[in-house]
């Protein structure tokens, strides 16, 4: 199985077992990166994609939709926030631009918004993102809306309102 595919569906175990990391050119080593971060299993995410930063994987890329790896990270299903969160900082330290779009227009703040996770469970995640200078809050979607717009349109994200509104004002 490509490397690819390992990072994107397996765990570290095999990960390591098929990794040739001399092997890769930096196109090859943005796209194992991608693919770690979109692996559905949180832990192994997290194992495989730690590997890679602490091999000095280039963090900044974006793939065919324009999504840069905060989008991507964002945008799983399984999380364990604490290591998105180390994650995320990582990303950011990096130099992944907090403000790009996707293809859709989209932030990836916007995926932090849609998180199905209380506002404490997301203050950590809330404050790494609102502490970064510069910060666009209120670019819009392809449909109009931006990750504000989308968090008032939701009861259970009165925390993250109040944290924005008090950095605006």
């Amino acid at each position: 199985m490509d490397i690819r595919w390992i990072a994107k569906l397996k765990g570290e175990k095999e990960f390591l077992a098929a990794w040739e990391n001399e092997k890769y050119d930096e196109k090859m080593r943005g796209e194992i990166l991608f693919n770690a971060v979109s692996n559905n299993n949180a832990e192994e995410r997290y194992k495989i994609v730690k590997l890679l930063l602490d091999k000095g994987y280039e963090v900044i890329w974006k793939n065919e939709e324009d999504e840069t790896v905060l989008h991507v990270l964002l945008s799983r299903t399984q999380q364990n926030l604490e290591q998105t969160y180390q994650l995320c900082k990582a990303f950011i330290q990096r130099g992944v631009d907090v403000n790009a779009v996707d293809c859709k227009k989209r932030l990836a703040l916007q995926y932090l918004v849609n998180m199905k996770f209380s506002d404490e469970e997301l203050e950590p995640l809330y404050n790494l993102w609102l502490s970064q200078k510069n910060l666009c809050l209120e670019k819009k979607n392809n449909w109009g809306y931006s990750p504000i717009d989308i968090a008032r349109k939701m009861p259970y994200r009165k925390k993250f309102i109040e944290k924005v509104e008090r950095k605006i004002c």
